[in-house]
């Protein structure tokens, strides 16, 4: 897999592939790859994974009449939460629909990103905690 393939996966478990890159992330740490590394390369790919997403949100927009009913029940926890449900941005199946929305709605870009990293880099810290590294 290498660290550059734990970027790919973890960059790619963002967006539309449905896999874990928890599960990805765990094996590089337990297969001994150097654990700061594994760490940057984890984040970094799910974090841009995530952006990826906000920015399709963004350019669809104008095809506004195709999307489902559903982003007004979203809209509206957007609304109530702001920027800090980015926390939520890696959580599979929810993640992906809310930070395509966000895009959507053209919420802050660079204040929603703070809070997409923040919530990604915890999530895998949580898991180099508890694997020992």
């Amino acid at each position: 897999m290498g660290i550059l393939g734990l970027f790919i996966g973890c960059f790619l478990s963002a967006t539309i592939v449905p896999f874990s890159s928890d599960a990805l992330f765990a094996t590089a740490l337990i297969a001994d790859y150097p654990s700061i590394l594994a760490l940057i390369a984890a984040t970094a790919g799910n974090f841009l994974g995530t952006l990826t997403n906000y920015w399709i949100g963004y350019f669809i927009r104008s095809k506004r009449d195709r999307i489902p009913n559903k982003i007004e029940v979203w809209e509206s926890r957007i609304r109530k939460y702001g920027v800090l449900l980015g926390l939520l941005g890696w959580v599979p199946f929810i993640g992906e629909p809310m930070i395509l929305i966000f895009g959507y709605l053209r919420i802050n870009f660079w204040r929603l990103s703070i809070f997409i990293f923040l919530g990604v880099f915890g999530r895998y810290l949580i898991w180099w905690f508890i694997l020992g590294n």
